[in-house]
């Protein structure tokens, strides 16, 4: 489903998917799931935001492929955001959401400046 909504709205529709319904199935699903994860673990949660987007670069646009790897790759790139926030400040020991933001902010912001290229 996930494949065929990334070829586009109308090549979807033409598949025979729901596509209204599946578009809100999706946001509420995407929307519980982002808030139940911060409400869990805290803002760490932004790391979840950045795995996806390394990842499809580098295993391309098949979501059943991502997906999986977004998961596992979410939980290593935290586990590396966590081992830098122990060991880059000792004695002392920095906030994990500091390393996450520091990691993921210029990458945003490096995803915004390609992006405003292209328009």
């Amino acid at each position: 489903m996930l494949n065929a909504l990334g070829l586009g709205e109308e090549t979807a529709k033409s598949l025979g998917l729901p596509l209204e319904a599946l578009k809100l199935l999706l946001l509420g699903a995407a929307s519980l799931l982002t808030a139940s994860a911060v409400a869990q673990a805290g803002i760490i949660g932004f790391v979840g935001l950045v795995t996806p987007h390394l990842l499809r670069r580098l295993l391309g646009e098949d979501y059943r492929l991502l997906l999986p790897a977004s998961a596992l790759g979410g939980g290593a790139l935290l586990a590396l955001a966590d081992l830098l926030a122990r060991t880059l400040a000792r004695p002392a020991e920095l906030p994990v959401g500091v390393v996450t933001t520091l990691l993921g902010g210029p990458f945003f912001l490096y995803l915004m400046w390609r992006r405003r290229g292209r328009a």
